[in-house]
């Protein structure tokens, strides 16, 4: 199977034991960190995802599902039983919707709130980059850099994020940016930190470093609304 096939595989998975968000970035963490490495890495994978006592309680059973899908006839998912005698369906590898091709918001002006969206962002996110090592700061960049053609940018708001991610140069100001593509960046910036660090400790750091940045923020926007744990 390819990087493709394993990941849908995989969701398909984890889909029993997570939902939601915790689904979701448990597939982002494997794609970015795990989906090149040997099976016994999902140990490693488990680790990072299995935070709650139950989860850590269906450990084992999860790594039996995982290793069962992926060494299926073809890729597919086997027909194996899980917990309650439920059996798992099989799973044929799906293409990839076309995506959907939209034209970038670009706006002159800025609302108050947009501006101070933009200004918080960039705050909360610098605040990271300051709380951590070198090798973290670049990792977290690198992931921001790679997803920011998926963040729908106008042209001067992405040669903005790129020169502050890339080149060290001031946060973007004066460029449209939308609340959800802002939550996004906060986002990557957790997965970054989930790549160094147990899921836990990314929380903390992340609570941390929003504290930090509340306690010299002056816009009216609602920090939290960029990222709840």
């Amino acid at each position: 199977m390819d990087i493709a096939q394993k990941k849908l595989v995989i969701q398909q998975v984890l889909a029993s034991y997570l939902h939601g968000e915790s689904l979701t970035e448990a597939v982002i963490i494997w794609e970015l960190k795990y989906s090149r490495q040997p099976a016994f890495a999902f140990q490693g994978f488990l680790s990072e995802i299995c935070t709650t006592p139950t989860l850590t309680a269906q450990r084992s059973r999860i790594l039996q599902s995982l290793l069962r899908a992926l060494t299926g006839e073809d890729g597919k998912l086997l027909k194996e039983p899980r917990a309650g005698g439920v059996a798992v369906a099989a799973v044929e590898p799906v293409a990839e919707p076309a995506p959907i091709l939209r034209k970038p918001v670009i706006r002159d002006r800025l609302s108050a709130q947009e501006e101070e969206a933009l200004n918080g962002c960039v705050q909360l996110v610098n605040t990271v980059f300051t709380r951590t090592p070198s090798d973290m700061n670049a990792r977290m960049r690198e992931i921001l850099l790679e997803k920011l053609p998926q963040l729908d940018l106008s042209l001067p708001a992405e040669n903005a994020v790129k020169a502050w991610l890339a080149e060290g140069a001031a946060g973007p100001q004066d460029v449209f940016i939308a609340e959800g593509a802002l939550r996004e960046i906060v986002r990557l910036v957790h997965v970054a930190l989930c790549e160094f660090l147990s899921r836990g400790r990314a929380d903390q750091v992340l609570k941390e470093a929003m504290q930090q940045t509340e306690s010299y923020y002056r816009g009216s926007f609602p920090l939290r609304k960029l990222w709840a744990a």
